[in-house]
This record gives structure tokens, sequence and C-alpha cells, in this order.
């Protein structure tokens, strides 16, 4: 008797709203929706302050129950977001494992834009996992140094100098001084540039003309006096919190041992160079940095 007095109340409920059993679907599909949105946010939030776990927990979360709506796409772009995270704790071949899953998801759901997207972040990943490899494997391998000797140098100062020209011009200090890297006399200029602007206490100037200094001086085969140059450049910029000058002078550095043959501290200015570039968000200098190490490693 009590059951059939709550059906009846049940059914007086649904009479009373007039919707259909689409309409509920509709509005459980919505709820769950709205979760997952939820949880994404979560996700990403703590990522975000670098609570990577409580992140990762979250996201996955949201692909469960994405799963269990058999969500392709929705699979696709959570699988995408952990990989991101895995890719800002520097796990680059986790991260990897779940952008190539994205892209499976990506290509069964036939999402034409968003596969292309995950097919250029793989690569662009790839790119940064196998010149941290090169690096770390000169590293382990404890070859000698490539270059013992300062007079026995093989490189090509002039293609690495030009090289490190472009990225040294990404600081925008170094372009009130860029008529004079192409003249004969150009270090005397240039000296007398940092002269005034340590005088008047101009830190970027400073350290600007220190990095175009130092490159010069690699040009001429001074390659001690070019690593000196380049780490004073990288403790103003250190000094000023300037993440995009330090992260450039660590590659210049990184450079200079490449030549000197210290493939520790090759691996260590690279990749920390690196990481900070992708910090920042700044995939132009990110890929400059990889075009330089393979650069270096195919001459």
């Amino acid at each position: 008797m009590f059951k059939s007095l709550l059906l009846i109340g049940l059914f007086d409920l649904l009479k009373k709203k007039e919707e259909s059993v689409d309409y509920y679907i509709q509005r459980l599909h919505d709820l769950r929706e709205e979760e997952i949105e939820t949880l994404i946010s979560l996700g990403a939030l703590y990522a975000e302050e670098e609570k990577y776990e409580e992140g990762l927990e979250y996201l996955e979360q949201a692909l469960s129950i994405y799963k269990s709506m058999n969500d392709e796409e929705g699979q696709a772009f959570v699988l995408d977001s952990i990989g991101d995270v895995y890719l800002n704790m520097r796990r680059i071949n986790t991260a990897l494992e779940y952008y190539k899953e994205s892209f499976k998801f990506y290509s069964s759901a036939h999402s034409v834009n968003a596969k292309e997207e995950i097919l250029e972040k793989i690569k662009e990943v790839e790119k940064i996992r196998d010149a941290v490899d090169i690096v770390d494997h000169e590293k382990t391998e404890e070859i000698p140094p490539k270059f013992p000797v300062e007079d026995e140098y093989v490189a090509d100062f002039q293609k690495i100098s030009d090289k490190l020209e472009e990225l040294i011009k990404i600081i925008e200090t170094t372009r009130i001084y860029d008529m004079y890297f192409k003249k004969k006399d150009a270090m005397e200029h240039l000296q007398e540039a940092y002269s005034i602007s340590k005088e008047i206490g101009d830190d970027k100037g400073e350290a600007a003309l220190l990095l175009m200094m130092g490159n010069i001086l690699l040009r001429e085969k001074n390659v001690r006096n070019a690593l000196r140059y380049f780490t004073d450049a990288h403790n103003l910029f250190d000094k000023m919190g300037d993440e995009n000058g330090k992260a450039i002078s660590l590659l210049l550095i990184g450079t200079v041992y490449f030549i000197l043959g210290d493939m520790g501290k090759v691996s260590a200015s690279f990749r920390k160079s690196v990481e900070k570039f992708q910090e920042l968000g700044d995939k132009h200098s990110e890929s400059l940095a990889i075009d330089l190490l393979n650069m270096l490693y195919n001459e």
C-alpha cells in the first residue's frame, strides 16, 4: 500500500512538470557535462599552482566520466590536458604517451583541426625530448672533450656566432646597439656604450652589451673571455629578475661549454634554458634553442 502511494506521488510529480523521458536524459547529460567542466577547471587550477598530483586526480575523474559516456572527443581533450600537466612536471615521455592517445581519439572522432593541433604538439615535444636525450647521452658516455685544446678547435665559430646573434637580438635592448655588430671596430663601440651604461646604472643595457661583446669574442675564438662575459650577463639578468634574459644567456653559456667539451654543464645550461622558455610560453625562443643544439651536434 505504501509503495503504491509512493508511485502515485511520483507520477503526480511528473504530470505536474509535464516533462518527457528525453528531457531527463538530456538533463542528466547536462549535469554530467557541468561536473566534467568543474573537474577539468579544478585540475587546471591545481596544475597552475604546481600541485600536479591533485590536478591529475581531478583530470582522471573527468576522463573516467567521458569514458562512461563513450565520448571520444571529450576523452581526447582530457588526455591532452593530462599530457600538459606531465610536460610541466618535466616528464616528457609520459606527456608524449598521453598526447599520442589523445591523437588516436581525435582521429577516431574525426576532429580534423584538433587532430592537426595535437600532432604539431607531439612533433614539438619530440624535438625537445630528442635534444635533451642527445645532451644526456653525451653527459653519461664520458666522452673526452670534443675540443681539448683551444688551438685545435675545429668548430665553425662564424656559423655559431651568427646563430647566437639571432638569439641575442630577441632581447629588445640589444636592438639599440645593433648597428655596431657588423662594424670592424664593433668591440670598441660596444665597450664605450657599456662604460656609459655601467656609469648611469643601466643594468638592462649593461647585460645586453655583455652578451654582444661576448659573442664578438667567441667569433674571434677568445672562448674563455666570451664565457666570462656571458656569465656576467646572466648574473645581471638574474639580479633584475629578467627570466627571458637569463634563459638566453644560459644558451650562450651552454654553447661555450660545448666548445670546451664540458658536456655536464652543456646539459644543465640547455635544459634550464628550454624549461624557462616553456614556462614563459616562448615557443619561438624554445625552437631556436633546439635548432642551436641540433646545429652544434651536427657540426
